[in-house]
Protein backbone atom coordinates (compact mmCIF):
# COMPACT_ATOMS: atom_id res chain seq x y z
CA UNK A 1 0.00 0.00 0.00
CA UNK A 2 1.31 3.68 -0.77
CA UNK A 3 2.17 6.24 1.50
CA UNK A 4 -0.84 8.13 -0.39
CA UNK A 5 -3.54 5.80 0.32
CA UNK A 6 -2.20 5.52 3.73
CA UNK A 7 -2.96 9.63 4.33
CA UNK A 8 -6.39 9.35 2.58
CA UNK A 9 -7.42 6.32 5.13
CA UNK A 10 -6.74 8.79 8.01
CA UNK A 11 -8.56 11.42 6.51
CA UNK A 12 -11.18 9.20 6.04
CA UNK A 13 -11.71 8.61 10.05
CA UNK A 14 -11.17 12.46 11.25
CA UNK A 15 -7.63 12.05 11.62
CA UNK A 16 -5.57 15.60 11.45
CA UNK A 17 -1.74 15.48 10.84
CA UNK A 18 -0.80 12.13 9.63
CA UNK A 19 -1.34 8.71 11.13
CA UNK A 20 1.16 9.09 13.53
CA UNK A 21 0.65 11.64 16.67
CA UNK A 22 -2.53 12.30 15.11
CA UNK A 23 -5.14 14.68 16.21
CA UNK A 24 -8.67 13.06 16.37
CA UNK A 25 -12.15 14.39 17.49
CA UNK A 26 -11.86 11.59 20.37
CA UNK A 27 -8.79 12.93 21.21
CA UNK A 28 -9.64 16.27 20.74
CA UNK A 29 -11.32 16.85 23.99
CA UNK A 30 -8.76 15.49 25.69
CA UNK A 31 -6.12 18.01 24.10
CA UNK A 32 -8.35 21.37 25.21
CA UNK A 33 -9.36 20.11 28.07
CA UNK A 34 -5.28 19.76 29.14
CA UNK A 35 -4.91 23.58 27.78
CA UNK A 36 -8.13 24.89 29.65
CA UNK A 37 -7.07 23.55 32.85
CA UNK A 38 -3.91 25.47 32.45
CA UNK A 39 -5.54 28.62 32.48
CA UNK A 40 -7.02 29.78 35.95
CA UNK A 41 -7.32 26.15 36.65
CA UNK A 42 -9.99 26.08 34.50
CA UNK A 43 -12.38 28.04 36.85
CA UNK A 44 -15.36 29.84 35.11
CA UNK A 45 -17.40 32.63 36.59
CA UNK A 46 -20.18 35.06 35.40
CA UNK A 47 -21.48 38.47 36.64
CA UNK A 48 -24.07 38.20 39.37
CA UNK A 49 -24.28 42.17 39.81
CA UNK A 50 -28.11 41.70 39.66
CA UNK A 51 -27.86 39.84 43.18
CA UNK A 52 -24.84 41.13 44.96
CA UNK A 53 -25.46 45.11 44.67
CA UNK A 54 -28.37 44.11 46.68
CA UNK A 55 -26.16 42.92 49.64
CA UNK A 56 -24.19 45.13 52.06
CA UNK A 57 -26.29 48.25 51.39
CA UNK A 58 -28.49 50.16 53.81
CA UNK A 59 -32.26 49.95 52.31
CA UNK A 60 -34.79 51.94 52.94
CA UNK A 61 -37.42 48.82 52.38
CA UNK A 62 -37.50 45.30 52.44
CA UNK A 63 -36.31 43.27 49.64
CA UNK A 64 -39.29 41.27 48.12
CA UNK A 65 -37.36 39.90 45.33
CA UNK A 66 -37.70 35.77 44.94
CA UNK A 67 -34.40 34.67 45.03
CA UNK A 68 -33.71 37.25 48.03
CA UNK A 69 -36.39 35.56 49.62
CA UNK A 70 -35.20 32.16 49.03
CA UNK A 71 -31.62 32.40 50.21
CA UNK A 72 -33.30 33.72 52.91
CA UNK A 73 -35.27 30.69 53.52
CA UNK A 74 -32.84 28.67 53.46
CA UNK A 75 -29.98 30.31 55.74
CA UNK A 76 -27.34 31.59 52.86
CA UNK A 77 -28.57 35.68 53.73
CA UNK A 78 -29.65 37.25 56.85
CA UNK A 79 -31.50 40.34 57.04
CA UNK A 80 -30.71 43.05 60.12
CA UNK A 81 -32.61 45.93 60.73
CA UNK A 82 -30.48 49.34 60.78
CA UNK A 83 -31.06 52.79 62.17
CA UNK A 84 -30.80 55.48 59.25
CA UNK A 85 -30.27 58.90 60.32
CA UNK A 86 -31.73 62.03 58.27
CA UNK A 87 -30.95 65.92 59.19
CA UNK A 88 -34.62 67.44 60.22
CA UNK A 89 -35.03 70.84 58.45
CA UNK A 90 -37.81 71.96 60.61
CA UNK A 91 -38.39 75.06 61.40
CA UNK A 92 -38.22 79.08 60.28
CA UNK A 93 -35.74 80.82 57.24
CA UNK A 94 -35.31 83.97 56.97
CA UNK A 95 -33.78 85.52 54.09
CA UNK A 96 -33.93 87.59 50.57
CA UNK A 97 -36.17 87.08 47.67
CA UNK A 98 -34.98 89.17 44.48
CA UNK A 99 -35.68 89.81 41.28
CA UNK A 100 -33.03 90.55 37.68
CA UNK A 101 -33.82 90.45 34.06
CA UNK A 102 -31.76 88.10 31.21
CA UNK A 103 -28.69 90.53 31.94
CA UNK A 104 -28.52 89.78 35.41
CA UNK A 105 -29.62 93.42 36.46
CA UNK A 106 -31.50 93.88 39.16
CA UNK A 107 -35.51 94.91 38.64
CA UNK A 108 -37.02 95.17 42.21
CA UNK A 109 -35.62 95.41 45.49
CA UNK A 110 -34.72 92.42 47.12
CA UNK A 111 -37.59 91.47 49.49
CA UNK A 112 -37.37 89.77 53.17
CA UNK A 113 -39.24 86.85 53.51
CA UNK A 114 -40.02 84.17 55.73
CA UNK A 115 -40.47 79.94 55.32
CA UNK A 116 -42.22 77.57 57.51
CA UNK A 117 -41.13 73.94 57.06
CA UNK A 118 -41.75 70.84 58.33
CA UNK A 119 -39.75 67.09 57.91
CA UNK A 120 -42.33 64.96 57.86
CA UNK A 121 -41.34 61.26 58.90
CA UNK A 122 -44.22 59.46 57.31
CA UNK A 123 -42.57 58.58 54.39
CA UNK A 124 -39.31 56.54 53.38
CA UNK A 125 -37.37 58.50 53.25
CA UNK A 126 -38.87 61.44 55.03
CA UNK A 127 -39.92 64.43 52.98
CA UNK A 128 -40.19 68.29 54.07
CA UNK A 129 -43.46 70.53 53.01
CA UNK A 130 -43.73 74.19 53.54
CA UNK A 131 -45.32 77.47 51.55
CA UNK A 132 -44.21 81.20 51.01
CA UNK A 133 -45.14 83.69 49.09
CA UNK A 134 -43.81 85.06 46.08
CA UNK A 135 -44.81 88.20 44.48
CA UNK A 136 -44.11 89.71 40.54
CA UNK A 137 -45.32 93.08 40.60
CA UNK A 138 -48.89 93.61 42.34
CA UNK A 139 -49.56 89.86 41.61
CA UNK A 140 -48.54 87.56 44.47
CA UNK A 141 -49.60 84.03 45.26
CA UNK A 142 -48.68 81.20 47.09
CA UNK A 143 -45.91 78.98 46.29
CA UNK A 144 -45.33 75.42 48.04
CA UNK A 145 -41.92 73.48 48.97
CA UNK A 146 -42.08 70.09 48.99
CA UNK A 147 -38.90 67.46 48.97
CA UNK A 148 -37.02 64.36 49.63
CA UNK A 149 -34.35 64.47 52.22
CA UNK A 150 -31.33 62.89 51.57
CA UNK A 151 -29.35 61.31 53.91
CA UNK A 152 -26.12 62.83 52.69
CA UNK A 153 -25.19 65.60 50.57
CA UNK A 154 -27.99 68.90 49.36
CA UNK A 155 -31.94 67.96 49.23
CA UNK A 156 -34.30 69.45 45.54
CA UNK A 157 -37.18 70.62 46.76
CA UNK A 158 -39.89 71.00 44.06
CA UNK A 159 -40.63 74.96 44.36
CA UNK A 160 -44.45 74.64 42.72
CA UNK A 161 -46.93 77.55 41.49
CA UNK A 162 -50.22 75.59 41.40
CA UNK A 163 -51.78 78.60 39.78
CA UNK A 164 -49.42 78.60 37.07
CA UNK A 165 -49.06 75.12 37.18
CA UNK A 166 -45.37 75.68 36.99
CA UNK A 167 -42.68 73.34 39.01
CA UNK A 168 -38.75 74.60 39.74
CA UNK A 169 -36.17 73.05 41.45
CA UNK A 170 -34.41 74.56 44.51
CA UNK A 171 -31.97 73.27 47.11
CA UNK A 172 -31.81 72.94 50.62
CA UNK A 173 -28.14 72.48 51.97
CA UNK A 174 -26.96 71.01 54.93
CA UNK A 175 -24.49 73.12 56.91
CA UNK A 176 -23.64 75.20 59.71
CA UNK A 177 -26.38 77.06 59.07
CA UNK A 178 -29.12 74.64 56.99
CA UNK A 179 -30.34 77.45 54.29
CA UNK A 180 -32.60 77.35 50.77
CA UNK A 181 -30.81 78.33 47.94
CA UNK A 182 -31.85 78.91 44.26
CA UNK A 183 -33.41 80.73 41.36
CA UNK A 184 -36.23 80.32 38.69
CA UNK A 185 -38.39 82.30 36.45
CA UNK A 186 -41.99 81.68 37.23
CA UNK A 187 -43.26 84.29 34.69
CA UNK A 188 -41.23 82.74 31.42
CA UNK A 189 -40.25 86.55 30.03
CA UNK A 190 -36.80 85.86 31.20
CA UNK A 191 -37.38 87.49 34.94
CA UNK A 192 -35.40 85.47 37.32
CA UNK A 193 -36.05 85.22 40.69
CA UNK A 194 -33.40 84.69 43.37
CA UNK A 195 -34.15 83.14 46.67
CA UNK A 196 -31.81 82.40 49.81
CA UNK A 197 -33.01 82.04 53.04
CA UNK A 198 -31.11 80.36 56.38
CA UNK A 199 -32.82 78.40 59.32
CA UNK A 200 -33.06 80.45 62.33
CA UNK A 201 -32.33 79.57 65.78
CA UNK A 202 -31.00 75.76 67.06
CA UNK A 203 -31.15 72.08 64.55
CA UNK A 204 -33.62 69.78 65.91
CA UNK A 205 -32.70 66.36 66.82
CA UNK A 206 -31.83 64.00 63.22
CA UNK A 207 -34.88 62.13 62.05
CA UNK A 208 -34.46 58.30 63.03
CA UNK A 209 -36.24 55.78 60.31
CA UNK A 210 -35.86 51.60 60.79
CA UNK A 211 -34.04 50.30 57.61
CA UNK A 212 -32.35 47.06 55.99
CA UNK A 213 -29.32 45.24 55.29
CA UNK A 214 -28.39 42.07 53.81
CA UNK A 215 -25.29 39.88 54.50
CA UNK A 216 -23.90 36.37 53.33
CA UNK A 217 -23.83 34.01 55.98
CA UNK A 218 -20.91 31.34 57.31
CA UNK A 219 -23.04 28.84 55.30
CA UNK A 220 -22.42 30.28 52.06
CA UNK A 221 -19.02 28.83 51.45
CA UNK A 222 -16.21 32.33 51.30
CA UNK A 223 -14.68 31.80 47.64
CA UNK A 224 -18.50 31.78 46.43
CA UNK A 225 -17.77 35.21 44.68
CA UNK A 226 -15.21 37.62 43.49
CA UNK A 227 -16.73 40.81 43.99
CA UNK A 228 -19.56 40.39 41.51
CA UNK A 229 -18.55 37.82 40.01
CA UNK A 230 -19.89 34.93 40.58
CA UNK A 231 -17.25 31.21 40.69
CA UNK A 232 -19.60 28.78 38.96
CA UNK A 233 -16.99 25.78 38.53
CA UNK A 234 -14.08 23.38 36.89
CA UNK A 235 -15.15 23.75 33.28
CA UNK A 236 -15.19 20.28 31.51
CA UNK A 237 -14.85 19.38 27.62
CA UNK A 238 -17.63 16.05 26.92
CA UNK A 239 -16.79 15.89 23.08
CA UNK A 240 -15.55 17.35 19.78
CA UNK A 241 -16.45 17.35 16.41
CA UNK A 242 -16.06 18.61 12.85
CA UNK A 243 -12.52 19.10 13.45
CA UNK A 244 -10.57 20.64 10.12
CA UNK A 245 -7.38 21.44 9.46
CA UNK A 246 -6.95 25.46 8.60
CA UNK A 247 -3.07 24.88 7.57
CA UNK A 248 -0.66 22.52 8.18
CA UNK A 249 -0.37 23.23 11.67
CA UNK A 250 -3.13 24.56 12.68
CA UNK A 251 -6.98 23.37 13.15
CA UNK A 252 -9.98 23.77 14.67
CA UNK A 253 -13.24 22.04 16.24
CA UNK A 254 -16.53 22.74 17.62
CA UNK A 255 -16.91 20.50 21.64
CA UNK A 256 -19.74 20.32 23.47
CA UNK A 257 -18.77 21.44 27.40
CA UNK A 258 -20.94 21.61 30.93
CA UNK A 259 -19.32 23.44 34.31
CA UNK A 260 -18.73 21.21 37.23
CA UNK A 261 -20.72 23.47 39.76
CA UNK A 262 -19.03 24.47 42.91
CA UNK A 263 -21.36 24.17 46.19
CA UNK A 264 -21.59 28.17 46.13
CA UNK A 265 -22.50 28.47 42.63
CA UNK A 266 -25.52 25.76 43.32
CA UNK A 267 -26.73 27.67 46.50
CA UNK A 268 -26.97 30.78 44.09
CA UNK A 269 -27.80 29.24 40.65
CA UNK A 270 -29.12 25.68 41.57
CA UNK A 271 -29.15 22.89 39.28
CA UNK A 272 -29.86 23.97 35.62
CA UNK A 273 -27.92 23.09 33.16
CA UNK A 274 -24.37 24.49 32.17
CA UNK A 275 -23.97 22.68 28.76
CA UNK A 276 -22.57 25.25 26.29
CA UNK A 277 -20.34 25.30 22.92
CA UNK A 278 -17.01 25.94 22.67
CA UNK A 279 -14.36 26.67 19.11
CA UNK A 280 -11.57 25.54 20.19
CA UNK A 281 -8.24 25.80 18.44
CA UNK A 282 -5.36 23.69 18.22
CA UNK A 283 -1.37 24.04 17.11
CA UNK A 284 0.69 21.48 16.16
CA UNK A 285 4.59 21.54 17.80
CA UNK A 286 7.60 21.03 15.71
CA UNK A 287 7.52 17.55 16.96
CA UNK A 288 4.56 16.37 15.56
CA UNK A 289 2.48 16.70 18.56
CA UNK A 290 -1.06 19.04 18.59
CA UNK A 291 -1.77 21.24 22.01
CA UNK A 292 -4.84 23.05 22.70
CA UNK A 293 -4.01 27.02 21.68
CA UNK A 294 -7.75 28.50 22.58
CA UNK A 295 -11.08 28.46 23.15
CA UNK A 296 -14.15 31.09 22.25
CA UNK A 297 -16.38 30.44 25.03
CA UNK A 298 -19.42 32.38 26.78
CA UNK A 299 -20.77 31.68 30.39
CA UNK A 300 -24.26 31.06 31.50
CA UNK A 301 -25.29 33.90 32.57
CA UNK A 302 -27.42 34.59 36.11
CA UNK A 303 -30.74 36.66 35.93
CA UNK A 304 -32.91 37.58 39.53
CA UNK A 305 -36.16 35.77 37.96
CA UNK A 306 -39.25 37.53 37.80
CA UNK A 307 -42.57 36.61 40.27
CA UNK A 308 -41.63 33.15 40.55
CA UNK A 309 -40.08 31.51 43.85
CA UNK A 310 -37.57 28.42 43.62
CA UNK A 311 -33.49 29.06 41.89
CA UNK A 312 -33.04 31.86 39.41
CA UNK A 313 -32.59 30.24 35.85
CA UNK A 314 -28.75 29.56 33.77
CA UNK A 315 -30.04 31.14 30.01
CA UNK A 316 -27.83 32.05 26.79
CA UNK A 317 -30.83 33.52 25.24
CA UNK A 318 -31.95 37.34 25.14
CA UNK A 319 -30.17 40.30 24.09
CA UNK A 320 -26.83 41.23 25.87
CA UNK A 321 -26.54 37.90 27.12
CA UNK A 322 -23.79 37.11 24.62
CA UNK A 323 -20.28 37.73 25.72
CA UNK A 324 -17.69 35.35 23.97
CA UNK A 325 -14.71 35.37 25.40
CA UNK A 326 -11.75 33.10 25.84
CA UNK A 327 -10.90 31.16 29.55
CA UNK A 328 -7.90 33.05 30.48
CA UNK A 329 -6.53 34.25 34.14
CA UNK A 330 -9.60 35.52 35.21
CA UNK A 331 -13.22 34.42 34.97
CA UNK A 332 -15.23 34.12 31.81
CA UNK A 333 -18.43 36.93 32.33
CA UNK A 334 -21.72 37.03 30.55
CA UNK A 335 -21.74 41.01 30.16
CA UNK A 336 -25.66 42.08 30.91
CA UNK A 337 -28.24 40.75 33.44
CA UNK A 338 -31.62 40.52 32.60
CA UNK A 339 -35.04 38.61 33.25
CA UNK A 340 -35.73 36.19 30.12
CA UNK A 341 -37.42 38.61 26.95
CA UNK A 342 -39.93 36.12 26.81
CA UNK A 343 -41.10 36.27 30.44
CA UNK A 344 -44.50 37.94 30.95
CA UNK A 345 -44.29 40.84 32.63
CA UNK A 346 -45.77 40.85 36.49
CA UNK A 347 -47.28 44.29 37.30
CA UNK A 348 -47.69 43.96 40.96
CA UNK A 349 -49.48 46.83 43.60
CA UNK A 350 -47.64 49.24 46.07
CA UNK A 351 -49.43 50.65 48.76
CA UNK A 352 -46.23 52.98 50.01
CA UNK A 353 -45.77 55.32 47.29
CA UNK A 354 -42.12 56.62 46.52
CA UNK A 355 -40.14 59.54 48.45
CA UNK A 356 -40.31 61.94 45.91
CA UNK A 357 -44.23 61.52 45.00
CA UNK A 358 -44.87 64.70 47.10
CA UNK A 359 -46.89 68.13 46.77
CA UNK A 360 -47.62 67.58 42.64
CA UNK A 361 -48.11 64.15 41.46
CA UNK A 362 -49.62 61.83 39.47
CA UNK A 363 -51.14 57.72 41.05
CA UNK A 364 -52.81 55.59 39.30
CA UNK A 365 -54.47 51.91 40.18
CA UNK A 366 -55.91 49.43 37.89
CA UNK A 367 -59.51 50.37 39.52
CA UNK A 368 -61.41 52.79 41.44
CA UNK A 369 -61.88 50.55 44.72
CA UNK A 370 -58.01 49.66 44.62
CA UNK A 371 -57.24 53.93 44.56
CA UNK A 372 -59.33 54.62 47.35
CA UNK A 373 -57.39 51.57 49.46
CA UNK A 374 -54.13 53.04 48.36
CA UNK A 375 -53.22 49.85 46.42
CA UNK A 376 -51.19 51.55 43.07
CA UNK A 377 -49.55 50.57 39.98
CA UNK A 378 -48.10 53.16 39.04
CA UNK A 379 -46.97 56.65 40.64
CA UNK A 380 -44.81 59.56 38.91
CA UNK A 381 -44.29 63.09 40.16
CA UNK A 382 -45.37 64.96 36.85
CA UNK A 383 -41.67 65.72 35.73
CA UNK A 384 -38.52 63.66 36.10
CA UNK A 385 -39.46 60.40 38.22
CA UNK A 386 -42.23 57.60 38.20
CA UNK A 387 -42.40 54.02 39.61
CA UNK A 388 -43.64 50.66 39.07
CA UNK A 389 -43.49 47.38 40.74
CA UNK A 390 -42.68 44.47 38.86
CA UNK A 391 -43.16 40.95 40.87
CA UNK A 392 -42.90 42.91 44.05
CA UNK A 393 -39.60 44.44 42.90
CA UNK A 394 -40.23 48.18 42.82
CA UNK A 395 -38.43 49.93 39.84
CA UNK A 396 -37.89 53.74 39.71
CA UNK A 397 -37.69 54.59 36.07
CA UNK A 398 -36.45 58.82 34.66
CA UNK A 399 -38.58 60.63 31.99
CA UNK A 400 -37.36 60.37 28.71
CA UNK A 401 -39.99 62.52 26.39
CA UNK A 402 -42.60 64.83 27.12
CA UNK A 403 -45.57 63.59 24.42
CA UNK A 404 -48.34 66.96 23.64
CA UNK A 405 -50.45 65.90 26.50
CA UNK A 406 -49.61 68.00 29.30
CA UNK A 407 -48.05 66.57 32.83
CA UNK A 408 -47.04 63.36 31.26
CA UNK A 409 -44.01 61.70 29.82
CA UNK A 410 -42.72 58.32 28.87
CA UNK A 411 -40.46 57.11 31.45
CA UNK A 412 -37.94 54.70 31.31
CA UNK A 413 -34.91 53.07 32.53
CA UNK A 414 -32.39 50.16 31.74
CA UNK A 415 -34.96 47.32 31.52
CA UNK A 416 -38.50 48.96 31.68
CA UNK A 417 -40.19 51.76 29.89
CA UNK A 418 -44.01 53.03 30.73
CA UNK A 419 -46.24 55.84 30.27
CA UNK A 420 -50.01 56.54 30.79
CA UNK A 421 -52.35 57.10 27.77
CA UNK A 422 -55.42 59.77 29.15
CA UNK A 423 -58.53 58.67 27.84
CA UNK A 424 -60.80 60.61 30.24
CA UNK A 425 -60.49 63.71 32.91
CA UNK A 426 -62.48 65.10 35.07
CA UNK A 427 -61.75 68.21 37.07
CA UNK A 428 -61.26 67.87 41.52
CA UNK A 429 -60.67 69.28 43.93
CA UNK A 430 -57.87 71.21 45.81
CA UNK A 431 -56.34 71.62 41.63
CA UNK A 432 -56.04 67.52 41.23
CA UNK A 433 -58.29 66.27 38.42
CA UNK A 434 -59.59 62.52 38.48
CA UNK A 435 -57.97 60.29 35.05
CA UNK A 436 -59.30 57.33 33.38
CA UNK A 437 -56.47 55.71 30.90
CA UNK A 438 -54.72 53.43 29.87
CA UNK A 439 -51.05 51.84 31.38
CA UNK A 440 -47.99 50.32 28.77
CA UNK A 441 -45.19 48.67 30.41
CA UNK A 442 -42.78 47.17 27.81
CA UNK A 443 -39.70 45.26 28.16
CA UNK A 444 -36.39 45.96 26.73
CA UNK A 445 -36.95 43.69 23.62
CA UNK A 446 -39.62 41.96 25.03
CA UNK A 447 -42.98 41.61 25.76
CA UNK A 448 -45.41 44.45 26.77
CA UNK A 449 -48.14 44.65 28.81
CA UNK A 450 -51.48 47.50 28.91
CA UNK A 451 -53.98 47.56 31.40
CA UNK A 452 -56.82 50.11 31.87
CA UNK A 453 -56.32 52.62 35.43
CA UNK A 454 -57.85 55.16 37.24
CA UNK A 455 -55.94 57.55 39.54
CA UNK A 456 -55.37 61.39 40.23
CA UNK A 457 -53.35 64.00 38.84
CA UNK A 458 -52.32 67.77 39.90
CA UNK A 459 -50.88 69.84 43.10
Amino acid sequence: MTRGILVALCFGIMIVGGCSRALTESSASGVIQKWIDSQNGGIVGTSAEALTKLIGPEMIVRLQVPDVQRLLKEGYLEEKTVALSYPNFSGQYSGVFRKVNMFSVLVSEPTVITIDIQTLSNTTPPHVEGQFKACDGPDCEVASLSGSVQRVGPSNLILAFPNRRKEFTVTLERGPTDAIVGHYDATGWGRESHLRVNHVGPSPSDVQQEGYAYRWTNKLPSDTFNGAQLILGHLVVDSCENLLLASETTATASCKTHVRLTAGAVAIFGTGSTERPVEATFGKQPDGTWIGTGVQYTAPSYSLPEGRGGTAELSNEGPGRQAAAQVAHVPVTASKIEPPPSAAINLTVFSSTPSFIVGCSSTFSKSREDFTAGRYLYADDLRAQSMISIAGRPLILKAVSKPDQAYFSQFANEEYTASIKIEKTVPGQRGAETVDGTLTVQRKNGPTVTVAVYGERGC
